[in-house]
């Protein structure tokens, strides 16, 4: 099988939708399909990334800061993302490809209708439900999403994922799972912080984060970001002045391995939400953008973290978080590992393999 990823990432988009698009890029290769990535070159992207793990690159063209909305057609809510026309992305992805999957704000039906001419099956990775699609398989991973949110906006034999049963998290996650839920248990009071606020963050509020907890009674620290993040050196050395033990990782490969051995976590509400309620990670979660605070909100509806706070709340909502009681850090694991179980790949690979029986 043939198989073409059209996903992005950059400063102003990060780098969630790259990651979870890899994460099911290996599961695709490790049952012998061809996989190449079709990507702009935006500000942050992580082609080193992609390459790194073996493969392919292809340069869509240059991204540019904004697109400015409006002409002719109505282009979708995020369309300034793109960087560019959505008719230069069909030019630039080849054709012969048996499968299509686009993770893009940005791209539409449009853009997946004249992809139709280029190859059999097209499948979309979507949070947002603002756009219609042209698509043989849809996934939403969201939280509290449902089918019925997609009625209209996709033809109805389209086959749509929603929930978190399908959220795309890599595999250790899952074979730490079980190791992780075990020592959740025995933890009587919060030590080892971790912070992460996402692969790019743009507004620093890993900084902010780091401010307010100056004077915390931690024993350790540990704080994930990213090698094209426009604020590492600046948190770096914010980092190495903590009194207690510290742990500064850049494009950190054992992230299911850091969040087992953390007793909890402040982070942005993106893409690794999914990873800390896999591995039931109390957790008090920061709105990095807007279009994070519908599944903030359902996080919270569902116990499985301690907010949402908003940057400017995030100073007061600190203390709190690491002095909540036992018990009540013990419902936030559970709640949390409810919501996720991690299995998710493997259920979206089911389906994939439905699409060309």
């Amino acid at each position: 099988m043939k198989v073409a990823i059209r996903a992005d990432a950059g400063l102003h988009m990060g780098a969630g939708h790259l990651m979870r698009c890899l994460t099911l890029a290996e599961a695709l290769r490790a049952e012998g399909a061809t996989v190449r990535f079709f990507c702009r070159e935006h500000k942050g992207q992580r082609h080193d990334l992609l390459r790194g793990r073996g493969f392919d690159v292809v340069s869509v063209g240059a991204g540019v800061d904004e697109l400015p909305q409006g002409g002719d057609e109505l282009l979708p809510p995020h369309a300034n993302w793109l960087g560019g026309s959505w008719t230069e992305d069909v030019a630039a992805l080849e054709s012969g490809n048996d499968l299509l999957i686009v993770d893009h704000y940005a791209l539409d039906a449009k853009f997946e209708r004249a992809m139709r001419e280029k190859v059999r099956r097209v499948m979309v990775i979507d949070d947002l439900c603002d756009r219609d699609h042209d698509a043989d398989l849809l996934l939403d991973q969201g939280l509290g999403r449902t089918a019925a949110a997609y009625r209209g906006r996709v033809a109805v034999d389209c086959s749509v994922l929603v929930g978190t049963h399908y959220a795309l998290l890599r595999p250790e996650f899952l074979a730490a799972r079980q190791t992780a839920l075990e020592r959740r248990m025995s933890v009587t009071g919060i030590e080892h912080l971790l912070v992460t606020m996402g692969g790019m963050d743009m507004g620093n509020l890993t900084g902010r984060v780091l401010a307010g907890l100056d004077g915390a009674s931690l024993r350790k620290l540990t704080v994930v970001m990213g090698s094209t993040a426009p604020h590492l050196e600046k948190v770096r050395e914010t980092v190495a002045g903590f009194a207690c033990a510290t742990e500064f990782l850049v494009d950190c490969e054992e992230m299911a391995e850091v969040m087992t051995e953390a007793d909890a976590a402040i982070g942005a509400v993106g893409a690794t939400s999914w990873e800390r309620c896999c591995l039931g990670l109390p957790t008090l979660g920061i709105v990095a953008a807007d279009n994070q605070r519908e599944a903030a909100e359902n996080l919270a509806a569902a116990g499985a973290i301690v907010g949402p706070v908003d940057a400017r709340e995030m100073t007061a909502a600190l203390a709190g978080f690491l002095a909540m009681p036992q018990g009540r850090y013990q419902a936030l694991s559970t709640a949390a590992a409810n919501v996720c179980d991690g299995a998710g790949v493997e259920r979206v690979m089911t389906e994939i393999r439905e699409l060309f029986r």
